[in-house]
């Protein structure tokens, strides 16, 4: 049997194509490890989306910029 591991985070994002969703689905039902994946993928993702926003200072955005441009 094929397992999906690989293919669970684009999954739960839906960015596979209707039928790997499909395919990914029926594998996640009838296995257990790959469910278990699964929902250990959705519980961080879920986690994850609670996380306040924060956006970082101004200097921290001026040493990208310097560092993308060589300084």
């Amino acid at each position: 049997m094929k397992h999906y591991k690989e293919e669970i985070s684009a999954y739960i994002d839906r960015e596979l194509t209707a039928s790997e969703q499909r395919l990914v689905a029926e594998h996640i039902l009838l296995c257990s490890d790959c469910r278990k994946e699964h929902d250990q993928i959705k519980a961080a993702v879920e986690l994850a989306i609670q996380l306040p926003r924060v956006d970082a200072p101004e200097s921290v955005w001026n040493k990208i910029e310097d560092s993308i441009n060589g300084h």
